[in-house]
């Protein structure tokens, strides 16, 4: 006698009519798997997959070229979900607010494309190299990363006191002071602070007027050399802090005296 927990038998289709036992045990057995056949290639599944691939880093990256072109304030968070692929409820997940998601937009670029100027600061060499090397990676990031210096060109040209307070605290503030301490070793008879800004003012201006110069008398292809540039403002900075700054102005007062 079979037991009534025994597997069923295939039903025996050469009688006229189906056995029920092919309803109770296999119809829907074959129905789960074709469903899940059905939902691992449906559009649903696609859909939820590409949601769950927008991560916060991919939303930040796609965000940098449009606030980098159009500014905070040419930009919408409907524009941003659009080029990211996603609906805009789906963007405020992640962001309570424009103004979060700009901030961290502007912490990830510079995060990110910041990282090989540390490699600088924490080299084992003299301050000479370590600024010679500082200035090579600067200068390769600012000509192969057009959006990352209009973007932060753009907040401080028009960026508003506590967004730049933010960035003061929370951005700059390790670069900064990095460049500092870099330049107090350089240069211990200097204004420490004035010499940092003094140096990425160098830098970043350079590729600031790029559309300029371009244009203008005794320009050479080889300008635009972003090896050429470092190395010319290394020769600019190596001549000119040897000199203490009361020597400086011994040599002012002469030329004044001359002039007069």
């Amino acid at each position: 006698m079979t037991s009534a927990l025994s597997r069923p038998t295939l039903p025996n289709y050469d009688r006229p009519y189906l056995d029920t036992q092919f309803f109770f045990w296999y119809l829907p057995y074959l129905t789960l798997v074709s469903l899940a056949y059905w939902y691992a290639a449906s559009p649903v599944k696609i859909a939820m997959t590409t949601i769950k691939q927008h991560t916060k880093e991919e939303i930040l990256t796609i965000a940098i070229p449009l606030f980098a072109n159009n500014g905070y304030d040419g930009v919408s968070m409907r524009q941003i979900a659009a080029a990211v692929g996603i609906k805009a409820a789906s963007l405020y997940h992640h962001f309570p607010d424009k103004q979060s998601l700009y901030i961290d937009t502007l912490g990830f670029a510079f995060a990110e494309r910041t990282q090989p100027l540390f490699e600088a600061f924490t080299l084992p060499a003299q301050p000479r190299e370590r600024l010679r090397m500082l200035l090579d990676k600067f200068c390769t990031l600012m000509a192969d990363d057009v959006d990352f210096g209009r973007l932060i060109e753009r907040e401080i040209m028009h960026g508003e006191a506590p967004r730049l307070q933010f960035l003061a605290d929370h951005v700059f503030t390790e670069f900064v002071t990095d460049m500092i301490d870099l330049c107090r070793a350089l240069a211990p008879d200097r204004d420490s602070h004035l010499l940092a800004i003094s140096i990425v003012a160098l830098v970043v201006y350079h590729f600031q007027v790029t559309p300029l110069r371009s244009l203008l008398p005794g320009f050479n292809k080889s300008h635009d050399d972003p090896g050429v540039i470092a190395q010319h403002i290394f020769s600019i900075l190596e001549n000119g802090w040897l000199a203490r700054p009361a020597n400086l102005g011994l040599v002012l007062k002469a030329s004044t005296r001359k002039a007069s």
